[in-house]
């Protein structure tokens, strides 16, 4: 499969069937919050969605687990600094893709 990438600033998938749209949420942290550690839920919406990855600092895509009806990832042991998340979520066969989420650890 081809490499593609999704815009300057966010990791690469190799997906090539990948579309920008409101079905994948970052819910919390919301933008420019302030969070404390050393633990920190992330938590994705993601409708219909057949799992879930998210990447922070355009790191690798790390899965998140289903609970609730909503996509979790328990983050530890992060550094004081400011980060930027985004999430996938395969959804109907597609690659669907979050905003970037831009916040602050202490």
């Amino acid at each position: 499969m081809a490499r593609l990438l999704l815009r300057k600033g966010t990791p690469q998938t190799t997906d090539v069937n990948i579309q920008k749209s409101n079905r994948v949420v970052v819910d919390f942290p919301r933008e420019d919050s302030k969070i404390s550690g050393p633990y920190y839920s992330i938590r994705v919406g993601a409708l219909d969605a057949e799992t879930v990855d998210i990447s922070i600092n355009q790191g690798e895509w790390i899965p998140c687990r289903h609970s609730s009806g909503y996509w979790w990832y328990d983050w530890a042991n992060f550094t004081a600094g400011t980060y930027q998340l985004v999430a996938r979520a395969r959804i109907k066969g597609q690659t669907d893709v979050s905003k970037i989420r831009k916040f602050t650890a202490e």
